[in-house]
């Protein structure tokens, strides 16, 4: 994207912003409360409108998952074999595709528990086993181990690396958990009042030598984190 703009009651949520992701990246976007992160990914998704320019490769596959994805009564092989159902496929390929995804996010032993019935960790993981069955080749997750305890927040970053990990598969997350941006992300942009203020390599953000020069709300957050 680029030349990205977007505003609301006259607010300014997003001015400017120019984004390329490449496969096989896991770009973790970051910043303070209300800079825009989740309209970000919104962009990314087309699923909001904004002014600017969006290119995408021909036939691209996305996901998006939220922070708290809307999970329904159904059994959980029952919503995840009605997202293929209401792409054309049958019900009897869609209902054992569902097991295959459901083993996948290790829950094979839930398949016929309401997905209501979850805990917090296991509707995450459901969520992620519904977008995963489209096979995307491009994940965008809005705070995904948000209110998870430490357990289960483990659980998800090792689904979101081993997805990212598909050939031909990029990641972009929002995250205001450093340590998991640490183990997880490639590249790290950091955005603030709706602006990109910094996008580095991994390797380039977690350099401390590199810290002094960054712009204050990226060195506020740092020393907050590691010192």
């Amino acid at each position: 994207v680029s030349g990205v703009c977007l505003s609301k009651a006259n607010k300014t949520i997003l001015s400017k912003v120019k984004l390329s992701i490449q496969a096989g990246e896991r770009v973790a976007i970051i910043g303070p409360n209300g800079a825009g992160k989740t309209s970000l990914l919104r962009v990314l998704a087309n699923s909001i409108a904004f002014e600017g320019d969006r290119k995408t490769s021909a036939n691209l596959v996305i996901a998006m998952v939220f922070q708290k994805p809307y999970i329904m009564r159904l059994k959980t092989q029952t919503q995840i074999a009605l997202s293929l159902w209401w792409k054309g496929q049958s019900w009897s390929v869609a209902k054992k595709q569902a097991l295959t995804a459901l083993e996948k996010v290790g829950l094979l032993d839930q398949a016929q528990q309401s997905g209501r019935s979850l805990s917090g960790g296991q509707q995450q993981r459901l969520a992620l086993a519904r977008a995963w069955v489209s096979q995307p080749q491009l994940w965008l997750l809005d705070e995904p181990t948000a209110s998870l305890d430490s357990h289960s927040r483990r659980e998800v970053e090792h689904l979101m690396r081993d997805f990212s990990l598909q050939e031909h598969t990029s990641l972009v997350w929002v995250s205001h958990q450093l340590m998991q941006v640490k183990k997880l992300a490639t590249r790290v942009v950091f955005l603030d009042k709706g602006k990109i203020i910094l996008d580095l390599s991994h390797a380039d953000f977690f350099n401390v030598q590199f810290w002094p020069s960054f712009p204050l709300p990226v060195q506020d957050l740092l020393n907050e984190e590691f010192i």
